[in-house]
């Protein structure tokens, strides 16, 4: 999809998750009709402090990485925790 601008525009889906001190992370990609689905988990007492909000994090960094690998403008993120908002939003 584009937007009005003619900017390539992708939806991104991130969740985050955590058990037994591993971090997991899942993002979704939807781009035109394409959907491309990527999953990893770490291990990491830093990172375990923040739970699954450190997948959550993580999810949208690599959506941002692969974006820029891609050639793609802009992304909808669309996330569960909310404090990521506040990031861009301040």
């Amino acid at each position: 999809m584009k937007d009005t601008s003619g900017y390539k525009i992708c939806d991104v889906y991130t969740d985050g998750s955590f058990k037994d001190n591993i971090v997991g992370s899942g993002v979704a990609i939807k781009c035109d009709e394409i959907i491309e689905e990527f999953a990893f988990s770490m291990q990491s007492e830093a990172l375990s402090t923040h739970r699954n909000v450190s997948g959550e994090i993580y999810a949208v960094m690599y959506a941002v990485f692969y974006a820029s690998k891609k050639g793609i403008n802009k992304l909808r993120i669309f996330h569960d925790y909310s404090g990521l908002a506040h990031w861009v939003s301040g």
